[in-house]
């Protein structure tokens, strides 16, 4: 029974993590402004806290024979600690006094998610070398794969159940506390193990009746809604919230004043309802376009007040696409009945899904795309920027067509930074349309047609065409065109953004418009990474293959220097300068050269394997999180909705990891020898799985259908060949160290450690600044290299 309930216990303790960990990331990207990049930031410090732990439990285990008290010890202080970081994220804006609609400076972000994240996952890699002393059915090192395989599949059940029963309809407090009471419930009854202490009865069955409590008396509603209503006031002091919702995509938080509401997706403001004045001159300077416009492509904020201009027009179809639709559901609470009708009666009719994906799919035509959406601040966004998208979209344009974009940009100084930005977008849209114009104006409009002739800034053709509609509006009128097309203004802005737009195009692969835009945040926010970011990107790829390049050749010279490299065999036997124990033979004497050469023992030979297979874990925890972190941004670009996802995704990267974890330590008990060599054969097809990533991703971006599956099964392989170098690592270093909580603690300090910084650098500054293509490039040099250390290992032969 006891040992059931230790690998419940284990199970329970990786679902919950995971689960913990999703909520955290859903939580930061609210406050972070729906930005991406705090994935990087958030994965980093979580695995940095459980390299930290594990460095700690390392000296802690060494020794232990047993680690039940120590890990119902831990587990409990996890189950305490999440809700209260939970709390803290949502206060963090208002801890750390930043302005409203702002970003959090880098150094502050990097700062509180290192404050608040390393603490929680600190405890994770202490919990970890104890979980692998519980008896639970294996003995010595096979007993580490085990339980390395029930966490991981605990983990896939975390991530599943969140992504598929909880988010949408259960609050986050109650989703933590519950799992808090869950684990708690656990730990109690395997504290009553003999020998039965009170200490430990005490210690998990007070949390266990206060999380239950918590959850019956409706103390957890109370909380949740208290907390999001201090998140509210942070990031919109004044303005009332009247309205909040968890959706499956985003975060939907609506307030109100004098009338008005505001409406805001992931803490990122989306548009405010009602605003005729500012939604007339917008829709009007759009229409006015084309000469003949009958059918018309929204995608995103028709609510906001764009569908009732358009129906001043005698069209014969709006195909209003919204990701979303609890954005619609929410918001027409607020709406006039009269504007609300206008949402579901003709000519409009909506579709619930990804605008990109509905442009990529559909067989419809339209006279005007109008692409409605927020600036390029995250990945989500961009994607309705790049240079596939207009390729998408001049698609499905009927002959005389035009596409319509917005974006907001100081118009009256183009700096480096503003004109890299607007300029990345100009540039991208004239690689695909021969006739693009844009207004001069703050809320900058793109116009694109295919064809010339149709689109224009002359004043008279747009007042002639206004004229012959004949709309009559109280907030629109022929003189208003002036302010948006000033002749002068309009040159100045052509010449500008042809200035600072010819550098490299905006493309899923390689989104440099979202690069741009991380630039100004942190000019905006006094952050001094937009310096460092500007000065690796002028160094090129020497900085990142050059490294690795010195790294491999001075560790090939080490290796020389030292002869851990050479030869088993001694011709003839060693001389009486040979030393006891495995140390330094100075004077063997070798028939075949004629020469004295340098030889180490076995002990030698297993502190290199040792430290080769540490280098590896290392490798594989950099390249499991980057990649992991790569295939989440191409699912954004493609899909649009990781936020919903997200669960899903991380289950089933723990599922790859379970397998691979299982198969290899199947490996383990069978196989007795030459570990490096396998090692180093899974080091060298990780490289070239990474060769082939980003051929598949750009062919899956082009594809149509329901390629989701395919996506899914990369994150799995992703975690399959990472998850299999655990138990082969853990096999090599336990031939260097004896000791199996400290060799698992090692073992698992170097894969997080890799994790955290794979994590970090990729989030940060590869995918952003590189690219995909250029990012895999290093993953693959970093894997094979490490392979070929491995493969010449004298282990291996």
């Amino acid at each position: 029974m006891f040992t059931s309930l230790k690998r419940a216990a284990v199970f329970l303790l990786g679902a919950y993590t995971i689960v913990a960990q999703v909520t955290f990331v859903r939580e930061f990207l609210v406050v972070f402004l729906g930005n991406e990049l705090c994935l990087g930031i958030i994965f980093s410090s979580w695995f940095m806290g459980i390299a930290l732990g594990a460095a700690v439990s390392a000296r802690r285990a060494r020794g232990a024979v047993a680690g039940e008290r120590a890990f119902l010890s831990l587990a409990i202080t996890l189950a305490l600690i999440s809700p209260f970081v939970l709390i803290v994220i949502r206060l963090i804006r208002s801890l750390l006094s930043v302005p409203p609609g702002e970003y959090i400076p880098f150094a502050r972000l990097l700062i509180s998610t290192w404050f608040l994240i390393i603490p929680f996952s600190f405890f994770i890699g202490l919990a970890f070398p104890f979980a692998c002393l519980l008896r639970i059915g294996e003995r010595g090192v096979r007993n580490v794969g085990r339980v390395y395989v029930l966490e991981s599949l605990g983990s896939i059940a975390g991530g599943a159940l969140f992504s598929f029963a909880l988010v949408g309809r259960v609050s986050t407090v109650h989703i933590l506390c519950g799992g808090s009471a869950a684990l708690c419930l656990v730990l109690f009854l395997l504290s009553w193990e003999p020998p039965r202490r009170l200490s430990a009865r005490l210690v998990t069955g007070i949390p266990c009746a206060a999380f239950f409590m918590i959850l019956v008396t409706g103390a957890a509603g109370k909380i949740d809604a208290l907390t999001i209503g201090a998140r509210w006031r942070s990031l919109n002091p004044g303005l009332p919230l009247v309205a909040s919702v968890e959706s499956r995509y985003e975060n939907i938080a609506v307030g109100e004043r004098a009338g008005q509401y505001d409406l805001f997706g992931s803490g990122q403001y989306y548009f405010s309802f009602p605003d005729p004045y500012g939604y007339a001159a917008v829709t009007h300077v759009i229409m006015s376009e084309h000469p003949d416009p009958r059918r018309v492509l929204l995608i995103g904020g028709g609510v906001g007040g764009m569908i009732p201009e358009l129906a001043k027009y005698r069209l014969e179809l709006v195909r209003y696409v919204e990701l979303d639709p609890a954005i619609i559901t929410v918001t027409e609470k607020f709406l006039s009945p009269a504007e609300a009708r206008m949402l579901h009666s003709p000519p409009v009719e909506a579709y619930y899904g990804d605008g990109r994906r509905f442009v990529k799919q559909t067989e419809e035509r339209f006279d005007i795309v109008v692409v409605n959406v927020p600036d390029p601040s995250t990945a989500m966004l961009n994607r309705f920027y790049t240079r596939e998208f207009y390729e998408e979209a001049k698609r499905i344009l009927a002959p005389g067509g035009i596409l319509a974009a917005r974006l907001n940009v100081p118009s009256d100084y183009y700096g480096e930074e503003v004109g890299n930005y607007a300029g990345s977008v100009y540039r991208t849209l004239k690689s695909v349309f021969p006739d693009v114009r844009v207004t001069p104006t703050e809320e900058m409009l793109f116009f694109a047609a295919s064809e010339s002739g149709i689109i224009s800034s002359d004043l008279s053709v747009l007042q002639k065409r206004w004229a012959e509609r004949g709309i009559v509006t109280d907030y629109f009128g022929p003189n208003h065109f002036l302010a948006w097309w000033l002749p002068e203004r309009v040159e100045f802005t052509r010449k500008a953004l042809e200035t600072y737009g010819k550098r490299i195009l905006n493309t899923d692969m390689k989104p440099v418009t979202y690069y741009f835009n991380l630039i100004l945040w942190a000019r905006y926010s006094g952050s001094a990474i937009a310096h460092i970011l500007s000065r690796i990107e002028n160094a090129g790829p020497v900085w990142y293959l050059g490294l690795l390049l010195v790294l491999f050749v001075s560790r090939l010279f080490y290796i020389f220097l030292s002869g851990t490299g050479r030869g088993r065999t001694l011709y003839p036997p060693p001389s009486k300068g040979e030393g006891k124990g495995g140390g330094v033979i100075p004077c063997a004497y070798s028939q075949k050269s004629g020469k004295n050469h340098i030889f180490l023992s076995g002990a030698g030979r297993e502190r290199a394997s040792a430290f080769h297979a540490l280098l590896a874990i290392a490798a594989m925890g950099f390249t499991a999180m980057a990649l992991e972190i790569i295939l989440i941004f191409a699912f954004q670009n493609i899909y649009g909705y990781v936020y919903q996802m997200m669960g899903l995704i991380v289950a089933l990267f723990m599922a790859g990891l379970a397998t691979g974890g299982f198969i290899a330590n199947t490996l383990v008990r069978n196989v007795s020898r030459r570990w490096p060599l396998w090692l180093g054969f899974l080091e060298c097809a990780l490289a070239l799985y990474l060769l082939v990533i980003p051929l598949i991703v750009a062919r899956v971006g082009s594809a149509s259908g329901h390629t989701e599956y395919l996506f899914m099964a990369l994150i799995m392989i992703t975690g399959f060949i990472t998850g299999a170098g655990f138990p082969i690592s853990n096999q090599i270093y336990t031939q260097h160290v004896s000791d199996i909580g400290s060799a698992a603690a090692r073992v698992n300090g170097f894969d997080q450690f890799g994790a955290c910084a794979g994590s970090i650098l990729t989030g940060v500054i590869f995918v952003p600044l590189l690219g995909i293509p250029a990012t895999c490039l290093f993953l693959l040099t970093l894997n094979g290299l490490c392979g070929i250390l491995l493969l010449i290992d004298p282990a291996s032969r």
